[in-house]
């Protein structure tokens, strides 16, 4: 799969710079490490072979956020991420996008804890046990601890 940076937009079309993760990460070892930790790809801007698609198909039980869990699975399967360093997409920023609405206004590490346990569960399964899929169970601790203090944090500045 290749993807590549984007540059981030307003509802008129406003330059708001950029996204700095999505900078950082543009090499297949650099995404490779970052994935099980966080999504540092622009969904709009991938190409993705029709056959490896056809195969892995977007599980419709991670609801917004079945893109990420597509990137894990190619990763997790020895597939290659890598991005074109060149910014090839405006990517509009407003109130009513998916990540806004379902994401950033709840406790997303809690979302990201779920879709990671459906993920491990499959590849789990389907005897498909590697280094990756360990990184991931690690990262799954690390979103638990951010978002239990997400919670408390919520809890207490009420």
């Amino acid at each position: 799969m290749v993807s590549t940076t984007i540059n981030l937009i307003d509802e008129n079309g406003s330059d708001k710079g950029t996204w700095l993760l999505d900078r950082k990460k543009i090499y297949h070892n650099a995404i490779r490490n970052k994935m099980p930790f966080e999504n540092c790809i622009a969904h709009p801007s991938i190409m993705i072979r029709a056959a490896v698609l056809k195969e892995l198909k977007y599980d419709q039980r991670q609801v917004n956020i079945e893109d990420y869990d597509l990137w894990l699975r190619l990763l997790s399967r020895g597939h290659i991420i890598s991005k074109i360093d060149e910014p090839l997409l405006l990517y509009r920023i407003h109130n009513e996008s998916v990540t806004n609405l379902y994401l950033k206004k709840k406790n997303f590490f809690f979302k990201h804890f779920k879709m990671k346990r459906i993920f491990l569960a499959k590849e789990i399964s389907a005897g498909r046990i590697n280094g990756f899929n360990l990184i991931v169970i690690a990262s799954m601790v690390v979103d638990l601890i951010k978002g239990t203090g997400k919670a408390l944090k919520k809890i207490f500045t009420k």
